[in-house]
């Protein structure tokens, strides 16, 4: 039996199945021939990046009411941002060894960054309650 290559997602039951592979058969080499699929990797990527914009869904009402509020001015661009937005869940796969850059600034660039990002946090909560709305809705064809 030969075996070149598994190719897993990032569950840490991989690792320890690869390890037991390695174990139970001679020929396979272990950790080196175990490739972690791309896809799964971008998609890990892709929820970190993602998971800046989030917003809680308590939070969503009162952000899309501060937005029918808004004047196009700066000073309403100035407003203290919540700081609850941090606390984003955990991903369920084996991050170990990603780094969240958000956690790593200081509170003023933090800031910063919350103020830049404060729009597409409301395109977001405004697509997320369209969709609701439209998949809530039962339209009748004839």
């Amino acid at each position: 039996m030969q075996i070149l290559c598994i190719t897993c997602d990032n569950a840490s039951n991989n690792d320890v199945m690869v390890q037991e592979l390695s174990e139970k058969i001679p020929a396979f080499r272990g950790a080196t021939t175990h490739t972690h699929c791309f896809l799964h990797t971008v998609n890990l990527v892709a929820k970190s990046l993602i998971q800046e914009f989030d917003i809680k869904k308590r939070d969503a009402d009162q952000v899309l009411a501060k937005a029918d509020n808004v004047d196009n001015e700066e000073s309403e661009d100035e407003e203290e941002v919540d700081d609850s937005n941090t606390a984003d869940a955990e991903l369920k796969d084996n991050d170990e060894g990603w780094v969240n850059e958000v956690e790593l600034l200081e509170p003023d660039e933090w800031k910063v960054l919350e103020r830049e990002i404060q729009p597409m946090k409301l395109a977001l909560v405004k697509v997320g309650k369209k969709k609701h709305t439209y998949l809530n809705t039962q339209y009748l064809c004839f």
